[in-house]
Order: C-alpha cells, then sequence, then structure tokens
C-alpha cells in the first residue's frame, strides 16, 4: 500500500511538472557497457557470461532550484545470467529495457536532496549497503529520498526509503569529517525495517577511516548489526592512480551473512578474500577495467573466484 500511495503521488507531481519541464532545455548525458565475467566456484561450478548496457539519463529545470530527471536503461546478457543487473526471473529474461528512475532534485548552497526512484550506496565503501548498479524495478531501488549536505568539516549522506522489490524501508546516515587534507573519519547508523512476517528488522552501526598521501589512499570500514549471528562486516584495502591513465584497487572484505543491509552490500554477502582492480583510460570517456577477486565462503571455506573485464563509453 505504502508502495502505491508514493508511485501515485510521483505521478501526480511529474503531471503537474510536465508542462514546466517541456519549456525547458533537457540535459542528456549516460554510458554504454561491454561487460565479460567468468567464474570458479567450489559449490555451484564455473560459469560465463557477458552482457551489454546502455544507459541514457536525462534532466531539466524546472525552476533554479528544483530539477526533474530521468533515466532510460536496456541491457542484454549472453550465456549465463551472473552478469546481469536485472531480474532474470531464472534465466527465463535475457534483457530488459526500462525507465526505471524518476524524481525530482532540490538544491540549495549546503545540500542537495533527491526525491524518487533512484539507487543509493551508503558509506565510502558501500560496504553496508549499494543498489547504484542496479536496473529495473524487480531489482532492489529506492523510492525516497537521499540528501548530501555539507556543514563545516562534516560532510552528511542521508537515506530514507523503500525498496521496490521487497517492500522493505531503508533508513541511514553517514557522517564523514575531515581532520585534515589528509584524513578523514567517519561514522554510519542505520536500520532496515523487513516487510516480511517473521523477518527480524536490524539495526547497524559503522566506522571507517580514509588517509591520503599524494596518489594514494588508504582506507577501512567496520560494520555491524544487532542480528543474532553473523552480524559484522569489514573492508580495508587502497587505491593508487599511478598517472592520468592508470589506477589500481586492492582491497580484503569480509561480509557475514547478517553484518550488511538485505545482502546488498557492494562486495560479496558471506564471502571474505581479496579484490583487485585496474582502470586504464584508453580515451577520455573510454575505460578499459579488469577485476579479480580470490574469496572463500564464511561458513564453509568453499573457493570463489571470479574475473571481470569491462569498457566503459560516458557520453
Amino acid at each position: 500500500m505504502k508502495k502505491r500511495l508514493l508511485a501515485a503521488a510521483v505521478a501526480a507531481s511529474l503531471t503537474l511538472s510536465l508542462s514546466a519541464a517541456l519549456a525547458a532545455p533537457v540535459e542528456f548525458d549516460g554510458e554504454v557497457e561491454v561487460h565479460y565475467q567468468w567464474d570458479d566456484h567450489d559449490a555451484d561450478g564455473d560459469a560465463e557470461g557477458a552482457r551489454n548496457t546502455v544507459i541514457l539519463n536525462a534532466k531539466t529545470a524546472l525552476t533554479e532550484n528544483i530539477d526533474f530527471y530521468t533515466r532510460f536503461a536496456a541491457q542484454r546478457y549472453h550465456g549465463d545470467d551472473i552478469t546481469a543487473d536485472f531480474n532474470t526471473r531464472n534465466g527465463t529474461r535475457k534483457s530488459t529495457a526500462t525507465i526505471d528512475r524518476f524524481g525530482f532534485i532540490l538544491k540549495s548552497d549546503a545540500a542537495t536532496y533527491n526525491l524518487g526512484r533512484q539507487g543509493a550506496d551508503l558509506g565510502p565503501n558501500a560496504l553496508l549497503y549499494s543498489t547504484s548498479g542496479n536496473i529495473g524495478s524487480s531489482t532492489t531501488l529506492v523510492d525516497g529520498l537521499t540528501a548530501d549536505a555539507t556543514v563545516g568539516a562534516t560532510a552528511l549522506n542521508f537515506i530514507a526509503g523503500q525498496e521496490t522489490d521487497t517492500e522493505n524501508n531503508v533508513y541511514a546516515l553517514h557522517a564523514a569529517y575531515n581532520l585534515n587534507d589528509a584524513w578523514t573519519v567517519g561514522g554510519t547508523l542505520a536500520k532496515y525495517d523487513k516487510d516480511a512476517a517473521g523477518e527480524k528488522d536490524t539495526n547497524h552501526w559503522g566506522l571507517d577511516t580514509a588517509y591520503t598521501n599524494k596518489n594514494i589512499t588508504y582506507f577501512a570500514e567496520y560494520a555491524k548489526s544487532n542480528a543474532n549471528d553473523n552480524d559484522k562486516a569489514f573492508v580495508a584495502g587502497l587505491s593508487y592512480e599511478l598517472d592520468d591513465k592508470n589506477s589500481f584497487g586492492l582491497a580484503y572484505a569480509k561480509v557475514e551473512q547478517n553484518g550488511d543491509m538485505g545482502g546488498n552490500t557492494d562486495f560479496d554477502n558471506g564471502y571474505k578474500g581479496l579484490y583487485f582492480s585496474y582502470d586504464h583510460k584508453l580515451t577520455d570517456n573510454t575505460t578499459l577495467s579488469f577485476a579479480y577477486s580470490d574469496l572463500k565462503d564464511v561458513d564453509t571455506d568453499d573457493k570463489y573466484n571470479y574475473v571481470e573485464t569491462t569498457v566503459n563509453f560516458a557520453f
């Protein structure tokens, strides 16, 4: 019911603002991406797949401080569905094309608010929650409000909304404080309110820090929930910009089953291990990326390794 009411409110707002949007210029940007992945999993065996993705974002000014945004996304996968960012319904859907994000951006001198359907990431490493890479409302997106604000040397990030596929509610606040030009410390408070009968809501807290020295940044984040067991998540690593065209990252992460929010970590829920990434800019708008993960199941120690290559063109 809550989801239907929010959708109706957004639809009414879209209708009221349509004439103003048509009168203003529309800004477009987006990306085209080709991605390949190979998995080697002790429990599930080998899998191999690829995907093609097209993203088109549109934004227009309704007033000086209010923009309307929307996004069209299309994706098709080949081979196994391990690369798909949309709900394949157990492999019965090979592709999707959808307008999956829309809403309003409200801007002030100190804050920016997004109201509508959107992806949401929590914290500097998206350890606890990340849905920005998902496509379509049948995967996890958020209907609600996100906000980014700056108060002195403190940056605040706020999320309040309902997931499109589960009707679970997400509430979170992350604060990051710049001690100086090199050091940042932060903290997170969050609640994951589950809709399904019999499932326990979880409260989460986390601490994070980062240190930057010239072209290298070291980072760490720890999070914990109030679940009865398997309630912790941790990541530590570094990112290094070799030059204007090349960069790499290395991290160790461990995410227990109840350590993140709904399995939506940007890492791998239920696994621990190393993540390596390398990016090379072919042109100003085109990036070639390589990633390798060497993981083990937290409970069984079953091995899980995967290799990814991506070419992304932004426009």
